[in-house]
């Protein structure tokens, strides 16, 4: 699509001329384009795959919604064109202006980053929870399969024809069909609600580590509630297989902890059953891993250590029954 082309399609909206058109990053579904002129920035989307604007219509009311809920940071807010509707088909094509939110994409790489972008998708979802009733269709998703894209209506071919080989075939056809199964009473016994649809980073917008815009509702619709957790997970698994790594390395070391501890524990018990006590903090320090016999009787089928030693384990116990007499009042 020519710049001219693009500048007929803003004639519809008046913005005053010179322009400035740049390509914008990100996005394969449609042409999208950053344009700045006298009246500020704004996002031209002229979409390619669109045949019936129903979709682009709950779209938009969604986000004049959204944009009047109060969010901590911004939602795209479509421009009205010169006829006053916010979309416009010009030389067959159909297209929307949004005012530009100023900000840097998020990065995968930023913890702060995943933070944020977690309680942004919370507020999000908070506030998409409260709206259910709208004026036009309210695009559903049923997670029937075989109606996920109109050139997908037979899951056995669409497996025959994937290219894999025979064991990665029937493995995937095994597993769409168990999927297709469950598919039905899942939606019917999960809370279903209006849903973003494609959460991760490339639709988060940050300044100075804050998330002050949330892009991207063009693929939203009633689906079950879950679904946007499911989709970020689906989005960032190499960050889940990192923050994994990261936590099994934590919990091995306090694992090895425990069983250094227990180790200590069991060869104290050891000592003292065979009548020993380990040497003080004192003697261990000097060198050596010396024990002292402990003499006395042995009134309890165990060695009896010194008062010094045993005072610390009655206190311990006198502490604990005080701490199970207050809590059980």
């Amino acid at each position: 699509m020519s710049e001219l082309d693009l500048g007929r399609i803003l004639d519809a909206w008046g913005l005053p001329r010179p322009r400035a058109i740049g390509p914008a990053s990100g996005g394969y579904q449609n042409r999208t384009s950053y344009v700045s002129c006298a009246t500020g920035d704004f996002v031209l989307r002229v979409y390619t795959n669109v045949s019936d604007p129903s979709r682009q219509r709950f779209e938009h009311e969604l986000l004049r919604r959204l944009g009047a809920a109060g969010l901590p940071f911004a939602i795209p807010h479509p421009v009205p064109s010169t006829s006053g509707d916010t979309l416009r088909v010009v030389d067959g094509r159909l297209a929307a202006l949004f005012v530009r939110i100023a900000g840097e994409p998020a990065s995968e790489d930023d913890p702060v980053a995943r933070r944020r972008g977690a309680a942004a998708l919370a507020d999000v979802d908070a506030a998409l929870g409260t709206f259910d009733h709208f004026e036009v269709t309210v695009p559903s998703f049923t997670g029937a399969l075989a109606a996920m894209h109109p050139l997908v209506d037979d899951l056995d071919a669409a497996v025959a024809e994937c290219g894999l080989d025979a064991d990665e075939s029937r493995r995937l056809a095994i597993a769409l069909h168990e999927v297709a199964e469950l598919a039905d009473p899942l939606y019917a016994s999960l809370p279903q609600q209006v849903t973003h649809g494609d959460f991760g980073f490339g639709n988060l917008l940050l300044r100075d580590g804050t998330v002050i815009g949330y892009l991207d509702f063009e693929h939203s619709g009633w689906d079950v509630r879950a679904m946007d957790l499911a989709v970020g997970l689906y989005r960032w698994p190499q960050l889940g297989d990192v923050a994994m790594v990261h936590r099994l390395g934590h919990l091995d070391e306090g694992r090895r902890d425990r069983q250094a501890h227990d180790r200590r524990a069991r060869a104290r018990h050891r000592h003292r059953d065979h009548g020993y006590e380990p040497a003080g903090r004192r003697e261990l320090q000097g060198g050596g891993h010396s024990a002292r016999r402990v003499t006395g009787p042995r009134t309890d089928g165990a060695a009896l250590a010194p008062a010094r030693a045993r005072a610390p384990c009655a206190r311990h116990r006198r502490g604990t029954r005080r701490r199970v007499s207050v809590g059980s009042q």
